[in-house]
């Protein structure tokens, strides 16, 4: 099923992509903050999204956009290596998104919904420019492009499929952005039981300040965590002549 991109790609999606509000506090890994992105419905009551953004929540809550507001509960399960969580609605009566059973072409013509800079259900279009393996497992680089509040929103295809759902972008590279491939959630469990929010946050360690010239840690050695002062300014020297991006979280 072919559809015009400007004019009928929210029509297909619009009942089954929400956007994902994740509020964090001071005794989290983030300060008080909401951080706002999408999702995609997979199964009835349960959304997928990236895990990084619900990670550090305390509280979540969905909308879709018609305007309904839906509780999010708690995490099904996730996969943190490929960026993956499945979290529990409320309530909801909504028709799932339709998957794609199979990988794209490269070269196939893609669109991303999200919430950049906050503007939410905003769509736009783009190519898969190709399928590498990295940190072990098969990403969609898209040219689409991709903000702030893209992360775990849905790559959809031209048969209105998600294909991916969006994770990263390389800030040192023009236009490179990455996608986890939506295939990867046949490995987790919609069924799984439920971990509440402060429950799935109980007892962890905040993360500290990272000195990173990527946003994914562990690609091509260009990230680093620095644990302390001391090390923080280790890590600094390490990257000197380097441009770099500093996050004390």
């Amino acid at each position: 099923m072919q559809f015009d991109w400007g004019t009928n790609v929210f029509e297909f999606t619009g009942n089954c992509i929400l956007t994902i509000g994740a509020g964090y506090n001071a005794t989290m890994t983030a300060p008080k903050m909401r951080a706002w992105s999408d999702a995609s419905l997979s199964e009835s009551g349960v959304a997928a999204t990236a895990w990084h953004l619900v990670r550090d929540a305390v509280r979540v809550t969905a909308r879709f956009a018609d305007q309904q507001v839906v509780e999010v509960t708690g995490v099904v399960d996730f996969d943190e290596l490929r960026d993956l969580a499945l979290v529990r609605l409320k309530r909801t009566n909504r028709n799932p998104c339709r998957i794609a059973e199979a990988a794209p072409r490269i070269g196939a013509w893609v669109c991303v919904v999200g919430a950049p800079k906050g503007i939410e259900f905003s769509i736009a279009d783009g190519l898969v420019s190709q399928m590498p393996i990295l940190e072990g497992h098969r990403q969609y680089a898209i040219t689409c492009p991709i903000s702030p509040g893209n992360s775990g929103g849905p790559v959809v295809n031209a048969d209105a499929e998600v294909i991916g759902l969006v994770s990263w972008s390389r800030k040192d590279a023009q236009n490179q952005n990455f996608a986890t491939p939506i295939l990867a959630l046949r490995d987790l469990d919609p069924n799984g039981v439920e971990t509440p929010w402060r429950t799935l946050n109980r007892g962890r360690k905040p993360r500290t300040a990272r000195a990173t010239s990527d946003p994914k840690p562990g690609l091509d050695g260009s990230t680093w965590i620095a644990r302390g002062a001391d090390d923080f300014h280790r890590t600094l020297r390490r990257l000197e002549d380097r441009p770099v991006t500093v996050v004390v979280i």
